[in-house]
């Protein structure tokens, strides 16, 4: 049985990877080397599958507790110059695998934070826009063109192409 990959020019013409899509597959790549170690380690350390997890899992997340350490049996260190490699090469890109993992998912919560600190933001200026509904809500884009709203409750945010809305000026005008 054999495979062939075709590719066509129109098929990845838009492709984007989401946050969402870089968490699940780092993570399973964490999973994957996870599982994967433990198998050599239940194997070669004679440690069973779930303490072997256990093993990697403080190991490549860097907690250490030091009740487990690999290399240890039936000298190891010199009768086994392969294993050594393979633990070195597995703590090595491990580390980075899941260290990458981890790294997602805090920048994921943050970003879930600051997302509902501007959801929380725009809440407060509606409330605002009802309190004064004698003014006409105007925002000038970064090209100097006045956009008017056509409702008091209608929010324009425009911004330059950095997504930085900070400096964009606020005009209200008397209707």
């Amino acid at each position: 049985m054999s495979f062939v990959f075709v590719f066509s020019p129109n098929r990845c013409v838009n492709t984007e990877a989401t946050e969402t899509n870089l968490i699940c597959v780092v993570t399973t790549l964490s999973t994957i080397t996870i599982a994967g170690g433990a198998a050599a380690f239940s194997r070669y350390e004679g440690w069973t599958y779930f303490d072997s997890v256990y093993y990697c899992f403080i190991t490549l997340t860097t907690i250490g507790f030091g009740d487990m350490v690999a290399l240890q049996k039936d000298h190891a260190l010199d009768d086994k110059p392969g294993y050594i490699a393979f633990v070195l090469i597995f703590i090595l890109f491990g580390l980075a695998i899941v260290a990458a993992s981890l790294n997602l998912l805090v920048m994921r919560f943050i970003t879930m934070n600051t997302e509902d600190e501007r959801r929380d933001e725009a809440e407060a200026l509606q409330v605002q826009i009802h309190l004064y509904p004698a003014y006409y809500l105007v925002y000038m884009n970064w090209d100097k063109k006045c956009i008017p709203s056509p409702k008091v409750n209608l929010l324009c945010l425009l911004s330059n192409s950095n997504g930085d809305s900070t400096n964009s000026p606020l005009h209200f005008y008397e209707r």
